[in-house]
């Protein structure tokens, strides 16, 4: 049922208010009526900004309809103003049409034109509000896009400049390369000249002797190259050692997902979060620990994860934390492309 409608009545005569209440009952309007009698006490009401309609008169003590209208607007710009007059000049009534009011009705023809100015005052009103919440929407539309373009623009200029920056480095490496397989050869030539002349004999021809020597540097490179080797594979375990340390016990929990959703990896601060041993959640559905009501959301969530490289966010239930979580998804530096790295606080 619709709220009933609030109007506010500036009339200094009791007899004139009854009477235009009575018009709106006899129009079959629901309505709830306050009257002011001075410029204090509509000022006190308009200051509420709670009516759907004005009704006032134009010649009181001490104030009029055209202060009236002006503090209305002032006040209460988006409610309708309709004068009520027993008399007014025909040039006083353009002037306040044009001032802002919706209406000016005769106070001799209450009957007949009272009832059609309020409805159609309200019908403006209604279409007023719902243009201007239109017009809201759409310049927060706007505005959103215009948000989301700025964030897409700046990825796509961080993933051009995060490219270049590959390319550079390829080609340093590619360089560095270079570099180091002229200096291996030039090496391996140093260290040929201290082989003793029996290994090169001197019957052999020239050609002969020459590809030996050729062999010899290949073979002197290969054994330099595979001390390096060596050399990086002891580093690279190193290096593995300590961010498996970093990854178990760090204090946020991580997963790392197929996408079926079973988990592969899981750190201790996640089996822990989980109540379930780490041995024993490797090959589990991750999404068995989320809530039946996150489920919908949680799948949509991490399909999203396989159709982009970006990093993807939503909230979950965890049905063994028993709270919501905060769980992010996207690509790791090591992270393959068909997996994909889960983490929450």
């Amino acid at each position: 049922m619709a709220e009933p409608l609030r109007v506010l009545i500036l009339e200094d005569n009791p007899v004139d208010a009854e009477l235009m209440q009575f018009e709106l009952q006899e129009a079959g309007l629901s309505f709830t009526a306050k009257v002011a009698m001075t410029e204090e006490d509509y000022i006190r009401e308009l200051m509420e900004c709670s009516s759907d309609l004005i009704l006032s008169d134009y010649d009181l003590p001490k104030y009029n309809g055209a202060l009236a209208l002006a503090e209305a607007r002032r006040r209460c710009p988006d409610t309708p103003f309709i004068l009520v007059s027993g008399a007014v000049t025909e040039d006083r009534a353009i002037e306040i049409l044009t001032q802002g009011a919706k209406d000016y009705v005769l106070k001799s023809r209450l009957e007949q034109r009272l009832a059609p100015a309020v409805r159609r005052a309200l019908a403006e009103a209604e279409e007023h509000r719902a243009r201007k919440q239109a017009e809201a929407e759409l310049r927060e539309a706007y505005r959103t896009l215009k948000e989301k373009d700025e964030i897409r623009t700046a990825e796509r200029k961080a993933e051009i400049e995060a490219r270049k920056k590959m390319e550079e480095a390829l080609r340093e490496k590619e360089a560095r390369d270079t570099a180091h397989t002229a200096e291996l050869r030039l090496r391996a030539k140093e260290h040929l000249k201290v082989v003793k002349a029996a290994s090169c004999p001197s019957e052999l021809g020239g050609d002969t002797q020459k590809l030996l020597q050729e062999l010899q540097i290949y073979q002197i490179e290969l054994e330099m190259q595979n001390e390096e080797l060596r050399r990086y594979k002891e580093e690279t375990d190193a290096f593995m050692a300590r961010y498996h340390d970093i990854y178990d016990f760090a204090p946020i929990s991580y997963l790392i997902l197929n996408p079926k959703g079973d988990i592969l990896r899981a750190n201790l601060t996640a089996a822990g979060f989980l109540g379930v041993q780490r041995s024993r959640l490797t090959g589990q559905r991750f999404q068995l620990h989320v809530s039946r009501d996150s489920y919908l959301t949680f799948s949509a969530f991490f399909e999203r994860t396989f159709e982009s490289d970006a990093i993807e966010t939503c909230d979950v239930m965890l049905e063994d934390a028993g709270r919501g979580q905060h769980v992010m998804s996207g690509f790791m530096p090591d992270c393959p492309k068909m997996e994909r790295n889960v983490t929450w606080p």
